[in-house]
């Protein structure tokens, strides 16, 4: 009886392919983020708005919603807060419309409220 035709399979990619892929998707999405954004992050402007906040606001060394949660979290001696926009408007620079999150907080709130991290934005 005849053998069957040897069957080629199809070249497939390797991981660190589908990781290439994946960090350029990622960070084209940063990139228009960014690009969205009244002031970008590194932007002197928001440095100055940043600084502003964190001089002149008492509870700025905590994350708001931790502490909401009763968690004390500073930003000493090697945690990083971010400044975030309360309303979700970065147009809206106002320093009573600016809270401190720690990193964790801040990317939950920013991939639940403003579709974030490619997913869709809420209504």
């Amino acid at each position: 009886m005849p053998k069957a035709p040897i069957s080629h399979k199809p070249a497939s990619v390797g991981k660190s392919h589908t990781v290439e892929v994946a960090k350029k998707r990622i960070n084209a999405m940063a990139y228009q983020r960014q690009k969205s954004r009244h002031y970008r992050t590194n932007s002197p402007e928001w440095q100055r708005i940043k600084n502003a906040h964190f001089s002149n606001n008492e509870n700025a060394e905590l994350c708001a919603e931790c502490l909401k949660n009763g968690l004390v979290r500073t930003s000493k001696p090697n945690r990083r807060l971010d400044v975030d926009h309360i309303d979700g408007n970065d147009s809206n620079n106002d320093l009573s419309n600016l809270q401190s999150l720690c990193i964790s907080c801040h990317s939950r709130k920013t991939a639940t409220e403003n579709g974030g991290f490619g997913n869709r934005k809420r209504r």
